[in-house]
């Protein structure tokens, strides 16, 4: 809890004077001075402990990591795909008997396309100040090094969340549908997952990009939908339907804030905002392709200058292995234009 205080509510909890308070604003020279220490020293000297706390980061997309890869930069992925049948012909039995057939085996590589740094300096005399004791400086240490780590997660979250929607991952490139209200656009997201997500597990070339026939599983089925676009969905239904229990689907599902994530531009030193507004996307989690790289840290101390350089590097591949089934929405709210006549 964070409590304002007043001037003289301060003056008063920490044992000071009117007459030093006074002094310190209205004095000057040696006697300023005087008043000073006795303010700075009844004020410090209230703080018994200090607390050390930062932020967390979550990243749900982490569970979908494939292996890490010690050596090179590529992953090759070869998908075999159901081969036609053909009519038997007794009449022609045995002429291509010796005409070869290539199997339906295709490949995708994945390249290294991720490389992150992360820097911090610590001074020694700011840390030395800002605690009261050496447990208060080495936790402010490990939490400002943790940071790092934590940065790390956040930008491969919003990675991850930037692929969904500008890699071309999908059949048809996204779904643009158009209603005039909130309740119709939660009517038709509505239908529209009624209708993809049963889709997804017929065998049938329509769902991916490749045009394979690679039926999804209903436990590799993720809904990745933003929460703006969720709170008007009613999930009892949709559990209903799909003949799940509501825990069940919200298993399935990873509510976001939006598709439209920050990117931080080195050149220009600001923050750019990439990605697609979609709705949703419906994916099967088999077509992550997504592996660490490199992920370690270091540091080196300056003693002349009394601080050190502490590095951080994340290299990672993402990608999305293009015979797998993935699907976008986008439903916009236009008005109704109506016209007097």
């Amino acid at each position: 809890m964070i409590i304002q205080l007043t001037n003289g509510e301060l003056t008063k909890w920490a044992g000071i004077s009117k007459e030093v308070f006074d002094a310190v604003r209205t004095l000057e020279g040696d006697e300023f001075v005087v008043n000073r220490n006795k303010f700075l020293n009844n004020l410090i000297n209230k703080i018994a402990a200090t607390r050390i706390e930062k932020a967390t980061i979550n990243n749900p997309f982490k569970q979908y990591d494939s292996f890490p890869i010690k050596w090179g930069d590529t992953i090759e992925n070869i998908f075999v795909s159901i081969p036609m049948g053909y009519d038997y012909d007794i009449e022609n039995a045995g002429k291509k008997l010796l005409e070869p057939v290539k199997p339906p085996v295709d490949v995708l590589y994945a390249h290294m396309n991720y490389q992150k740094q992360y820097k911090v300096t610590i001074y020694d005399t700011q840390i030395k100040l800002a605690v009261r004791n050496e447990y208060g400086m080495t936790d402010l240490v490990a939490y400002i090094i943790a940071s790092m780590y934590d940065a790390g997660d956040l930008d491969e979250y919003f990675a991850n969340i930037a692929m969904l929607t500008t890699t071309g991952i999908f059949k048809n490139g996204i779904t643009t549908l158009n209603a005039t209200t909130k309740e119709e656009k939660a009517r038709i997201l509505t239908e529209q997952l009624l209708n993809v997500i049963p889709s997804f597990s017929f065998p049938n070339k329509s769902n991916n990009k490749l045009g394979f026939i690679n039926p999804s599983n209903k436990d590799n089925i993720l809904i990745v939908i933003k929460q703006s676009s969720l709170v008007n969905i009613n999930i009892d239904y949709l559990a209903g339907v799909f003949n799940m229990s509501r825990v069940e689907l919200n298993n399935k599902m990873l509510v976001i804030e939006s598709f439209v994530v920050p990117v931080w531009n080195a050149t220009t030193k600001e923050v750019e905002y990439k990605g697609e507004d979609v709705d949703l996307v419906v994916i099967d989690t088999r077509g992550f392709d997504n592996h660490l790289a490199l992920n370690n840290s270091g540091y080196f101390y300056n003693p002349e200058g009394l601080f050190s350089n502490h590095y951080h590097n994340r290299w990672r591949i993402y990608g999305f292995k293009l015979w797998f089934n993935a699907y976008a929405l986008k439903v916009n709210i236009t008005s109704q234009n109506t016209q007097e006549v």
